[in-house]
């Protein structure tokens, strides 16, 4: 997975390093067109002042999301590594699932629609992030200009202007941006279906079952998959057969030849699927629960904070109370009390927004309960593989009876991990970015 976030951010490092001297151009510029504003007294300069800062900060805040992103998940997987007993190491003797016959075309597929997965999530949280913190800036450009510059002049238009450019923006995302996660849904759609593909080889089940070329019917279904698209694509995610009959129905409706190295094909499924997927489970469990605590912490935060400065603002407000609105001296205490009541609020909303996009209380229940189901799928496979290693040698029938048996379990691993895939596609499904109101 690292290897899989490396690649990507790889991939968009010589476009990300760009976008930074731009910002840090455009940020020079502001701070070059705020000291001329404040020695020359120039009133375009005046006007423009707020419109520049405001532009710089939109072209900013995306780009801040690339490397936090990458600064979490680093933090993470250092953590993780240094958990004792936490790490899982496949034993050298187990085989790799690109080991056998037609698995490693599915495998470089699958490798580079992950990449891109992990790309469009980034994109689609950028864009986010932005999408969210635009009402906010509206919001406190529009009291700033009511609570300093009241009766007009050029820093009020020049924050008016800011305004107005903050809510075009907004517009045109909510009115452009339709369907946000497509790209991303596709590309991890696509992605853990090929990985589906391998161990359904791997098994022998489904398109496998039966056929005698592995390599052609993984070429075919590499194919099949990345020319599905839309509804299409996410119609493969059913285990079934075109004309209708479940994979279940078939396999125990045909009557195959079982693997001579079934043995073998147990211990690769056991490892590479079961036990590597059910680790990955548990440590997404433990990121869901911790971030959103640290986003209920921030909400806690923004909650409070609305309510002391709203609280402030209500004492200077009374101080003034016996003085007219002309009269009473605008201080900076009162313009920053009264500009964190009104702007805090619809910050909350914004971090409430963000809460949503990644959605974490729902995907950690949804793989805990998945991690649940895979701890029965593994109990009754290292089972079958004791069995194995007791009866080896055992003849003929004993060995179509392993074969079978693993071909169930493998099906039934196979259909829980599909309906979570199908449960991830429902949840994570967006028309529209979560905008802040």
């Amino acid at each position: 997975m690292i290897s899989l976030f490396r690649q990507s951010d790889r991939a968009a490092s010589a476009g990300h390093r760009i976008s930074v001297y731009v910002a840090s151009g455009m940020t020079c510029v502001s701070i070059a067109v705020a000291v001329l504003a404040a020695t020359l007294q120039l009133d375009w300069l005046r006007l423009l002042c707020p419109i520049a800062f405001t532009t710089t900060l939109l072209f900013v805040v995306p780009l801040c999301y690339s490397p936090i992103r990458r600064v979490l998940y680093e933090r993470r997987e250092r953590l993780r590594t240094a958990l004792a007993g936490q790490s899982y190491v496949i034993p050298t003797r187990v085989a790799r699932p690109d080991s056998y016959d037609g698995v490693s075309t599915l495998h470089d597929a699958q490798i580079r629609y992950a990449s891109a997965a992990s790309q469009s999530q980034g994109e689609y949280f950028s864009d986010g992030l932005l999408a969210s913190v635009l009402a906010p800036l509206a919001l406190l450009l529009l009291s700033l200009q009511l609570l300093m510059h009241p009766h007009g002049g050029v820093w009020a238009v020049g924050l008016i202007v800011s305004e107005i450019l903050c809510l075009a923006l907004l517009s045109y995302i909510a009115l452009t941006r339709g369907a946000p996660t497509r790209n991303w849904i596709t590309n991890r759609l696509r992605a853990e279906l090929l990985r589906r593909e391998q161990y359904l080889s791997v098994a022998g089940i489904g398109p496998y079952l039966s056929t005698r070329d592995v390599e052609a019917e993984c070429l075919k279904r590499r194919g099949q998959i990345e020319a599905a698209d839309g509804g299409a694509l996410s119609g493969l995610i059913a285990m079934q057969d075109p004309d209708g009959r479940t994979w279940m129905e078939v396999a125990y409706s045909t009557k195959i030849e079982p693997h001579p190295d079934v043995v073998r094909r147990i211990e690769t499924y056991l490892h590479y699927r079961i036990r590597r997927q059910q680790k990955w489970f548990s440590d997404e469990v433990d990121t869901c629960e911790c971030t959103d605590k640290r986003w209920a912490r921030l909400l806690a935060i923004m909650l409070l904070g609305a309510i002391t400065a709203a609280v402030f603002h209500a004492l200077e407000l009374q101080d003034g109370a016996g003085s007219s609105a002309v009269t009473r001296p605008l201080d900076t205490w009162s313009v920053v009390t009264g500009a964190l009541a009104i702007a805090l609020p619809p910050v909350g909303t914004a971090v409430m927004s963000l809460r949503g996009m990644y959605d974490y209380r729902r995907r950690g229940r949804l793989y805990s309960h998945q991690g649940r189901v895979l701890a029965l799928h593994l109990g009754a496979l290292e089972s079958l593989l004791q069995k194995a290693h007791c009866t080896s040698g055992a003849g003929s029938a004993a060995t179509a009876e392993l074969d079978s048996s693993f071909r169930a379990i493998a099906l039934r691993t196979e259909h829980s991990l599909s309906l979570e895939m199908q449960q991830w596609l429902f949840l994570m499904e967006r028309t529209e970015h979560e905008i802040a109101p």
